[in-house]
Formats: C-alpha cells, sequence, structure tokens
C-alpha cells in the first residue's frame, strides 16, 4: 500500500517529527510511505534524513502547490493521503470530490482553534471561512483523526457526529532519554552548573507567547539566580537576540536537530502557548525526567498532563501566574518523580501511535476495497 504523509511545508518543528516518526513506524509495518511536502527549509532537510522517502512539490511557492499536488498524483498514485492541516485537507477533498483523487483521503487533525484573545480580524474572518470549508467538505473524507480528545470534540461539532472521529496522540520519542551520563551539547553557552535553566523548546511565533514566557523569566530573576534558554527559530527570533543577547543568563540556541540533549541540562521545561493541538515537547520532556511547566491551552497540554497532575497549568496570557509555577517547581515545592514523569510520556509513544494509525489505514482500505 502506498501511503502519503502530505503537507504544506516541512521546517525543524513539532509537526515534522512526528511526519518523520509516522513514516518510520508505517513503513516497518509494511507501507510503501512517502512525506509529501509543499517545500522544504534548511533546517527540515536534517530531520528527513531519518525519513524514508520525501517529495517536494512545489518549491517555488504555495502558489505552485496544486499543480506539485496533481503533477505527483500521477507520476506515484498513492493509495492513502494522509494530510496534516486543515487548509491541505480542504484541497485534497476538494479535488476528491472533483474526480481528480482517486486515492482515500485521511485527515489528521492537529489544530483548529487559534487564540481569540490575539487574533486580528481578518485572522477570524480566515479562520471561520476555514472553518466553514471543514464542514462542507471534512464528511467527504475517508477518516477524521484528531490528536487531543479535546480536539476530537470540537471537530466532531464541525463536521457531525456521524463523521467517525478517532483520537490518536502524537508519536513522540526520545532516543537515550535516560541517559543522565550523556555529553551536553557542544555549544552549551553556561560553564557551570550552579543556576538552574529554564528551557523553551519550538516556533518562535507570536502564538507561543514568548513575550509572557520573557516577562515571568524577568519577575523570577528578580528573586532569584535563573537563566532562560530558548531551542528553536521563527519570525520572533531575531527580535528576542537583539533585546536579550545582551543578559548573561539568557540564551538562543536556534534549531537543533537532537533536543534532548539539551532537555536533559534543564531543571524544567515551559510551554507558554496560547493555542496548542497537543504540545509533543512536554511528551519529551517527561521522557527526560524533566519537570514541566505549561499553559492550560484548550486542549493537548491539559490532556497529557492530566489535568495538573504530572505538571503545573497557568492559564494562557497570563505572566504572573507563569511566574509563580516556574518559582514552585525550581524550589521543589511542586514536584513530580522523574520515573513518574517518564512513565507518564512512554504512554505517548510513536509505537502506539503508529499502530493505532496503521489500524485506521487498515479499516479504510478493507471500507475502500483498494488494492494493497
Amino acid at each position: 500500500m502506498k501511503v502519503w504523509l502530505l503537507a504544506s511545508r516541512f521546517e525543524a518543528g513539532g509537526i515534522e517529527r512526528v511526519l518523520v516518526a509516522l513514516s518510520q513506524g508505517l513503513a516497518k509495518r509494511g507501507l510503501d510511505v512517502s512525506i509529501v511536502v509543499g517545500r522544504i527549509t534548511t533546517g527540515g532537510r536534517v530531520l528527513l534524513q531519518e525519513a524514508t522517502r520525501a517529495i517536494e512539490i512545489a518549491p517555488g511557492g504555495a502558489a505552485y502547490f496544486p499543480l506539485g499536488l496533481m503533477y505527483h498524483l500521477r507520476r506515484w498514485q498513492p493509495d492513502v493521503i494522509i494530510t496534516f492541516a486543515a487548509d491541505i485537507a480542504v484541497l485534497a477533498l476538494l479535488l476528491k470530490s472533483l474526480g481528480l483523487i482517486r486515492s482515500a483521503v485521511v485527515c489528521s487533525e492537529h489544530s483548529l482553534s487559534k487564540a481569540g484573545g490575539r487574533i486580528s480580524s481578518i485572522g477570524r474572518a480566515k479562520r471561520w471561512l476555514l472553518h466553514h470549508f471543514v464542514r462542507v467538505f471534512y464528511p467527504g473524507a475517508d477518516a477524521l483523526i484528531a490528536v487531543s480528545k479535546g480536539l476530537a470534540h470540537e471537530l466532531s461539532s464541525l463536521v457531525g457526529e456521524k463523521s467517525k472521529c478517532d483520537c490518536i496522540y502524537n508519536p513522540v520519542s526520545m532516543p537515550g532519554a535516560e541517559d543522565a551520563s550523556a555529553a551536553p551539547p557542544e555549544d552549551w553557552p553556561w560553564p557551570d552548573d550552579d543556576v538552574p535553566v529554564i528551557i523553551w523548546i519550538g516556533r518562535m511565533e507570536p502564538v507561543k507567547r514568548l513575550d509572557i514566557l520573557v516577562r515571568a523569566w524577568q519577575g523570577l530573576r528578580s528573586r532569584m539566580a535563573v537563566r532562560l534558554l530558548l531551542v528553536g527559530g521563527g519570525s520572533q527570533e531575531q527580535e528576542l537576540r537583539s533585546r536579550l543577547n545582551h543578559e548573561a543568563d539568557f540564551f538562543i540556541a536556534g534549531v537543533q536537530s537532537d533536543p534532548g540533549s539539551w532537555l536533559k541540562k534543564a531543571r524544567v521545561l515551559v510551554l507558554s502557548s496560547d493555542c496548542e493541538g497537543f504540545g509533543n515537547v512536554l511528551v519529551e520532556a517527561m521522557l527526560c525526567g524533566v519537570q514541566v511547566v505549561s499553559t492550560a491551552c484548550p486542549y493537548g497540554p491539559s490532556e497529557i498532563l492530566d489535568g495538573g497532575r504530572y505538571g503545573q497549568l497557568v492559564p494562557p496570557g497570563d505572566a504572573r501566574a507563569l511566574e509563580e509555577a516556574l518559582e514552585y517547581s525550581l524550589d521543589g515545592i511542586f514536584r513530580v518523580d522523574p520515573d513518574v514523569l517518564r512513565a507518564r510520556g512512554a504512554e505517548f509513544s510513536a509505537e502506539n501511535a503508529c499502530a493505532s494509525y496503521f489500524e485506521v489505514l487498515q479499516r479504510v482500505i478493507r471500507e475502500r476495497g483498494v488494492a494493497r
């Protein structure tokens, strides 16, 4: 069976690690898997070295995506296409409704909501339009997948209860997570371990609310010695570098192919987003036995942390609450045993997720009679 994992672009972020993990896990089950994306960034190419096959269909930009998709569909003729964003899913389902795609289409949804308090009027209009297209086209999908129970509920409310939606958590792996003797990264910025480090990992975009995190760190640093390490890149990276790089206790490591080596040196991982579909980095931190603090996004983090059992949850956009939660973790007032964290993280293993995706694909094949 030929399977496409279809996305608009491939960077060095959480969804890209999901694509790589799925491609590997499904290939091990005997499927012919390709990661198919419009454009591959420089950072993304590092991750793709671990994947089975990658096809870049629109290197010239998003405007070329539909034509590139049609050309490569005729060339490769996949049996099943799994989409990983609503706009790409709508395009695939539109082409399917017009009889231009014979493949089965499975929509894997990672986020439908955007932070209501910070979205522009244009952004609200785009969200309304996208939700309208989801209502129209998603019932034509061969299967629907959501990465959290909350998202599955929202998707079902949009599409209709008759459209079955499977909840499959993202596949997360962290090779060598329990190896405490592993050497720190070569470019680790601080020569001593006397000062605790708060680490953040992700895309530096407005929805991630790094402004709130920086305010919380600065407030905390007025009372205790603490360092802030940001791992990743994005539209806000240069502004943060120019504003804070003179601070001795602040460092931006940029995009890293092995976040685990950085996580192990930190005392606490923080997720400060207004909105997350899942929150892979929380699981990665738990697999390393690192304490976690997260905003209580509409869904994802709250499910991972079981409502606060495995890490503190604070309201999105509340710098003071985030500061207080970080202080509690650093002072040991709130602490989860590292072995308990690792056990919880293991529940979101790549093996479990890939097995669930494989079951969905088998069901789709049976229902459609697609030749294997």
